[in-house]
């Protein structure tokens, strides 16, 4: 008899995948068995790479000329060239969405010892999620809409403005018209610039996600500033009248 195990790891959240995260996974499946065969594989634009160890894959991330979107590392614990019906590890990680995945943990083995390991990968996850990991679960182009035509209708509700009905209907129809659109590829794009479905710091993907962070952090503080002279605003005009 032969027993034949399919187990996965979830992935819902953004992960910072660097170098450090990958040294730590491999000192992980080192700790289960010592014997292992690597094959990475890696999707950049038009074109794919594939590296038979991570000291390979590091030595070039460096010259790739496209961001990476997609990583894929296939672990075998056998000492043999050929791999087949050995146990293994897959594991997917993607930038952009592929099928409307964000990646994927899949564990084939023949016994439940490699539950300490999926046990100690889940924990260097949980390790590696970055802090804006919820806003690439939600439509953020709809969400915005929503609340900015909320927040028209409740200011101008309370200082009791009244917009000629021909802006109200503008108003209300560029609303429509963005949020049945919030879906469209470009601001798909735009979204998946500020907030990937994962970082795989490698490369030119480093540069472009410290600019990312960069425009993150300068619009919430303009919303953040904004927000607050808008209150600072209507106190003192209360105050004032």
């Amino acid at each position: 008899m032969k027993q034949k195990i399919r187990d996965k790891i979830n992935i819902n959240s953004t992960y910072q995948i660097d170098k450090q995260f990958l040294i730590c996974l491999d000192d992980i499946f080192k700790q289960h068995d010592k014997q292992l065969v690597y094959d990475i594989d890696i999707s950049c634009g038009n074109s794919n790479y594939t590296f038979d160890n991570l000291d390979e894959f590091f030595s070039f991330s460096d010259k790739l000329l496209e961001k990476i979107e997609c990583f894929k590392l296939t672990v075998y614990f056998t000492d043999s060239i050929y791999k087949y019906d050995a146990n293994k590890i897959n594991i997917e990680f993607n930038t952009t969405s592929r099928f409307g995945s964000r990646g994927e943990i899949y564990f084939y083995f023949n016994d439940e010892r490699y539950l300490l390991m999926k046990s100690k990968m889940e924990t260097l996850l949980n390790n590696q999620k970055v802090s804006y990991s919820v806003f690439t679960h939600i439509p953020l182009v709809l969400y915005l809409d929503i609340l900015s035509f909320v927040g028209i209708c409740v200011y101008t509700d309370i200082r009791n403005i009244v917009f000629p009905s021909h802006i109200q209907y503008i108003i209300m129809y560029t609303c429509i018209i963005i949020g049945c659109n919030s879906w469209w590829p470009p601001f798909q794009r735009v979204k998946r610039y500020l907030f990937p479905l994962n970082e795989i710091c490698f490369g030119i993907n480093t540069r472009a996600y410290s600019k990312a962070k960069d425009i993150r952090n300068f619009l919430g503080i303009t919303v953040t500033v904004s927000s607050v002279l808008g209150i600072l605003g209507n106190i003192i005009t209360d105050f004032i009248i």
